[in-house]
C-alpha cells in the first residue's frame, strides 16, 4: 500500500512534459482505484474517517492530477524564466529514466535472462541524476518548484472551507465497473460503493440519446411513451448516483450539490434527473415532474483540488457575473431544449 502511494507520488513529478510517461495513464486510473478500495477496506476494519477522508483524496488525485499538473506547469513557467536549455536537460533525464524503468521492469518479467544488478545500478543512477535535476529547481527557481511539484493532497474539509455551510460536495470515481461516490457535508462524509455498475454506462448512453433527440425540442404531439421513458430513466440514474449519499446525511439542512463528476457521468444534465416517479394518475406534464433542479441549487467542477487551487489564487479586486434560472413558479415551457 505504502509502496503504491510511493510510487503515485513519484509519477505526479513527472507530469507536464511531452514524454513517454503518457503510456502510463490507464495505470494511474487503477492505481488510484487500489488506493480507494484499500482506504475503503481498513475503514470497514477500523472504523477511522481517516482512511474516508483519505480515499476522497485519492478519487480527486485521479481526475485532477494531469489536469492540475499541466496547468501548474504553464503557470510556473510564467513565475520563472527558466532557459530553454535548462528544460531541456529535465526532459531528457526524465526520458532516460523512464527508459531506465521500462527496461528493469521487462527484465522482472522475464528472470535470468538479463543482468538485472546493472540494470538496478542504471535505474538508480537515472533517478538520482533527475533528482538533482529537481534540487537545482528548488535552490535556483524556487517559485517554479513550489508550483510545479505541488503534492498536496485535497481532503474533505479543505474543499468545506471552499464551498461553505449547507452544500453537499459529491465526487465520483468511475472506471467504467464499479464505482465510488463520496458526499462531503460540514463534519459529515460518507461514501456509496457499488459493486454492479457494469450495466449503469449504457442505462446513461440511453438517457443521453433520449435527451438529445432533435425532436424533443420541435412542437410535436405528446409522446407518452417518450415521456415514461424520459420519467424512468431520469429517475434510475438519480437513484443509482444521488439517492445513496441524501440518505446517508441530513439533506434538509442541504441547499446546494456541487457535483465533480468522472467519465461517462460528466455528460449528464443533473438538474433533469428526477428524484422521483410522476402520479401515473394525474396529467402527463414535463413542467411538473420532480426535477433535482427545483429542490437543489447544482453546481459542477472538474476537479477538488483545481477548484480549492483556483480559490486561493483569486484577486480580490475581480469581478463576477453569475446567472441562473429561476424555477420557483414552474419551468418557462414543457420543452426540454
Amino acid at each position: 500500500y505504502k509502496v503504491l502511494i510511493s510510487w503515485m507520488d513519484q509519477i505526479q513529478t513527472r507530469i507536464g512534459y511531452e514524454d513517454p510517461i503518457t503510456d502510463l495513464i490507464d495505470e494511474f486510473w487503477m492505481s488510484f482505484y487500489a488506493l480507494q478500495f484499500i482506504d475503503w477496506y481498513l475503514y470497514t476494519q477500523e472504523h477511522d474517517p481517516f482512511y474516508l477522508e483519505e480515499a476522497f483524496a485519492y478519487a480527486d488525485k485521479s481526475k485532477s492530477l494531469l489536469l492540475r499538473q499541466g496547468i501548474q506547469s504553464q503557470q510556473a513557467l510564467s513565475f520563472a524564466s527558466i532557459p530553454d536549455y535548462t528544460l531541456k536537460e529535465g526532459q531528457d533525464l526524465l526520458t532516460a529514466l523512464y527508459k531506465a524503468e521500462q527496461k528493469l521492469f521487462n527484465a522482472r518479467l522475464i528472470p535470468h535472462t538479463t543482468d538485472q544488478r546493472k540494470l538496478d545500478s542504471d535505474w538508480t543512477k537515472a533517478k538520482k541524476a533527475y533528482q538533482s535535476w529537481i534540487d537545482y529547481l528548488e535552490e535556483a527557481y524556487p517559485k517554479y518548484h513550489q508550483l510545479k511539484y505541488d503534492q498536496q493532497l485535497i481532503f474533505p474539509k479543505d474543499i468545506q472551507e471552499t464551498v461553505g455551510p449547507r452544500t453537499l460536495v459529491i465526487q465520483y470515481f468511475w472506471i467504467g465497473g464499479p464505482f465510488m461516490a463520496y458526499g462531503s457535508s460540514d463534519d459529515t462524509l460518507v461514501v456509496h460503493v457499488d459493486s454492479m455498475s457494469w450495466d449503469l454506462g449504457g442505462v446513461i448512453d440511453e438517457y443521453l440519446a433520449l435527451i438529445q433527440d432533435a425532436s424533443l425540442a420541435e412542437n410535436k404531439s405528446f409522446d407518452s411513451t417518450v415521456y415514461e421513458q424520459f420519467a424512468t430513466q431520469g429517475h434510475l440514474i438519480y437513484q443509482r448516483l444521488i439517492a445513496p449519499l441524501l440518505q446517508k446525511i441530513d439533506s434538509d439542512e442541504i441547499d446546494q450539490l456541487l457535483i465533480i463528476p468522472d467519465g461517462p457521468l460528466g455528460y449528464l444534465p443533473y438538474s433533469l434527473l428526477l428524484a422521483s416517479l410522476p402520479d401515473s394518475s394525474k396529467d402527463l406534464n414535463y413542467i411538473d415532474l420532480d426535477y433535482l433542479g427545483k429542490s437543489f441549487t447544482l453546481r459542477r467542477e472538474y476537479g477538488a483540488s483545481l477548484m480549492v487551487q483556483n480559490q486561493k489564487s483569486a484577486k480580490g479586486d475581480l469581478f463576477y457575473l453569475g446567472l441562473a434560472p429561476d424555477y420557483q413558479k414552474g419551468l418557462p415551457s414543457s420543452r426540454l431544449a
